[in-house]
């Protein structure tokens, strides 16, 4: 689909300095030709695995926390390693759209920085006015889907106490210290059950409340069936509409 408006797919002769300029150059007209599926949802609904599953069902999808290498939350980087540079991020930006085989490409809604990173500033635009759905899932669901993504390395629990000073403009230093005891004894559920409710939900909340869904899909820890459930709206009300 992209080759009407000049952007080659075939391997760029100068080396990493061209494939930069490539990169640098072609971004903005890949934008141009897409249009965005927000996945909204509060923190644990699982949008980055719905992503996967909407990418294993053939959708054309924008992983910008894989891009990334990180989450998109102050915790974001427990137990994957370090946030990718700007250039390698809009690399993998790049390397995703580049290969989009529908105008439609589905991305999980964040804020303009991941991490260290900052999403090109006229992708998120586009982002904003694209079509907007909403993932709820009941809060032990949650606490799942996080327990699978933060615990994953050896390493979860030292790097999350070390992870909960970053929330000590948000919560006081008593109770910081009483999480982290809780994360100490391996007691996640409870730790990341008071963040999703006392800190998450309720900013997230905030601002969701400002936004105008074309659809609300719920979700549990099966990610592949909440995929199977987009796609089938997207094929009877966003594809048959073009």
């Amino acid at each position: 689909m992209f080759s009407s408006i000049g952007i080659p797919v075939f391997q760029l002769e100068g080396g990493y300095k061209s494939y930069r300029s490539e990169v640098i150059d072609a971004l903005p007209k890949l934008n141009d030709n897409v249009n965005y599926i927000m996945l909204n949802g509060n923190t644990g609904v699982g949008k980055t695995n719905i992503l996967q599953s909407l990418r294993n069902l053939g959708c054309s999808v924008l992983d910008l926390e894989g891009a990334a290498n990180h989450r998109g939350s102050m915790l974001g980087s427990i137990g994957i390693g370090k946030c990718n540079s700007q250039k390698k991020f809009e690399t993998k930006i790049y390397d995703q759209l580049i290969k989009a085989d529908d105008n439609f490409v589905f991305v999980e809604a964040e804020s303009q920085k991941i991490g260290s990173v900052s999403i090109p500033k006229f992708i998120s635009d586009k982002m904003r006015n694209g079509i907007q759905i909403f993932i709820e899932a009941d809060i032990q669901d949650r606490i799942e889907n996080l327990k699978k993504d933060y615990t994953i390395s050896d390493d979860w629990i030292s790097e999350s106490i070390r992870a909960m000073d970053m929330l000590n403009k948000y919560i006081s230093k008593d109770r910081l210290e009483t999480l982290k005891n809780e994360i100490s004894m391996g007691n996640f559920d409870i730790v990341a059950r008071e963040l999703m409710e006392k800190y998450y939900d309720p900013m997230y909340n905030f601002k969701s409340d400002k936004i105008n869904y074309a659809a609300k899909f719920k979700t549990s820890t099966d990610s592949d069936r909440t995929a199977m459930e987009i796609l089938k709206w997207y094929e009877k009300d966003i594809k048959t509409k073009q």
